[in-house]
C-alpha cells in the first residue's frame, strides 16, 4: 500500500514536470527504466568494502529510451535512487556508488549522493545525473590502456559502500531506475573515475523495517539478524505446529550385541571428572557451538536406551537376589 501510494505520487510529480517542460520547449522526458528493487527486496550497504546492488542486463544506457527527437537538446542521463530507511546519515558523507564493467574488470563512474535526502523519511528518492554508460567505458579503457572493447559484452554493475566512520551505520536501498531527459541548454555529466580496488563484498539482500528484517546473504536467510551464519538463521522465537529434522543415522545401535555398554561404576567416575554424562556436550561445547536438535535427540535417545539396558540388566540382578533369598528360606 505504501510502495503503491509513493509510485503514484512520484508519478503525479514527474507527469507535472513533464508538462511544464514540455510547454516551455525546455525539456522532454524519455522515462524510467527499474534495474533493481521489488523482486530483490532492498539491498543493505553496511560496509565501507564495494557491495554490489545490482547488474544490469542492458549494454547501452542509451537504448532504453527513444533517440532525441528534439533538435538542439542534449541527453542527460539519471540514477534514480530509493532508499528503504534514512538511517545512514552520520554528517560525514553521503554513500558511495560506483559502476563496474564486469567483463573490463574494473570500476568506472563513481558518485556521492549528498545528505540533504531528509531526515528519517522511508522512500526519500534522490536523482543524480550520470554519463552514458558507453562513455564510463571508454574512459575505464582509456585510462586502463585496455583498447577498444567490445561494447556488446559490457553490462555494468552499481555497487555501493558507506564512507568511512559510518560503517556502524546502514543503509538499505530499496530501489533503482535510470531515466532519461532531453534538456535544452543540458550538458553530459562528467566522469569520475574510480581508482579503488574492484573487491567487493557478497550483497545482502533485504526485505522488512529496520526491526524486522529478512535477509539474504551469501546464499543464506536471516529473520532479524543482518549477518546470517547459516542457511536459516532466526535472532528469536520461532513459533510452530511441527518441526521436521532429517536424521541420518539413529540410537538403535545401543541394542546391537556388541555394544560397549559403560559399567555404571565407570559412567560414576566419568561424571565425577568431567561434570556431564559421557556422549553429551558440556555447557561449554553447547555455549560455543550451540545445541544441534536432531543430534541432541539422537544422544539423548542413546542415553534413554542404555538407561533401559541398565534397568534390565538391574530386574535380572533383582530376580537372580529374590531367587536365591527364596533358597535360603526353604533350608
Amino acid at each position: 500500500m505504501q510502495l503503491s501510494l509513493y509510485r503514484r505520487l512520484v508519478g503525479l510529480v514527474l507527469l507535472l514536470f513533464i508538462s511544464l517542460s514540455d510547454a516551455l520547449g525546455q525539456t522532454t522526458f524519455q522515462g524510467m527504466v527499474q534495474i533493481f528493487g521489488n523482486e530483490e527486496g532492498a539491498a543493505l550497504v553496511t560496509s565501507k568494502q564495494w557491495t554490489p546492488i545490482t547488474k544490469t542486463l542492458y549494454t547501452y544506457i542509451r537504448d532504453l529510451f527513444p533517440a532525441p527527437v528534439v533538435s538542439g537538446t542534449v541527453r542527460e542521463y539519471f540514477i534514480v535512487i530509493r532508499k528503504a530507511d534514512d538511517v545512514y546519515n552520520c554528517a560525514i558523507a553521503g554513500p558511495h556508488f560506483r559502476f563496474w564493467f564486469e567483463q573490463l574488470g574494473k570500476a568506472g563512474h563513481e558518485f556521492t549522493p549528498s545528505l540533504d535526502w531528509g531526515s528519517v523519511n522511508a522512500g526519500t528518492v534522490q536523482w543524480i545525473k550520470i554519463p552514458n554508460n558507453i562513455d564510463q567505458v571508454y574512459a575505464v579503457a582509456s585510462r586502463d590502456g585496455t583498447g577498444t572493447p567490445n561494447y556488446q559484452d559490457y553490462y555494468f554493475r552499481l555497487d555501493a559502500r558507506m564512507p568511512d566512520g559510518c560503517q556502524e551505520r546502514a543503509m538499505k536501498v530499496y530501489s533503482i531506475f535510470v531515466a532519461a531527459i532531453d534538456k535544452v541548454g543540458g550538458a553530459s555529466a562528467p566522469i569520475s573515475l574510480n581508482n579503488d580496488p574492484v573487491a567487493a563484498e557478497i550483497p545482502r539482500f533485504v526485505t522488512g523495517g529496520v526491526g524486522g528484517t529478512i535477509v539474504t546473504y551469501q546464499g543464506n536467510v536471516g529473520v532479524g539478524t543482518n549477518t546470517p551464519q547459516s542457511k536459516l538463521a532466526i535472532n528469536g522465537t520461532i513459533t510452530a505446529t511441527k518441526v521436521r529434522v532429517t536424521q541420518t543415522g539413529w540410537s538403535d545401535f545401543v541394542f546391537k550385541e556388541n555394544y560397549p555398554l559403560r559399567s555404571l561404576a565407570e559412567v560414576e567416575s566419568f561424571i565425577k571428572t568431567n561434570q556431564h554424562l559421557p556422549d553429551i556436550p558440556s555447557e561449554k561445547e553447547v555455549t560455543a557451538n550451540g545445541n544441534d536438535l536432531g543430534e541432541m535427540d539422537k544422544k539423548l535417545l542413546q542415553k534413554i536406551e542404555e538407561l533401559t539396558l541398565y534397568l534390565i540388566d538391574l530386574k535380572k540382578e533383582n530376580e537372580a537376589m529374590k531367587l536365591r533369598l527364596e533358597k535360603l528360606e526353604k533350608k
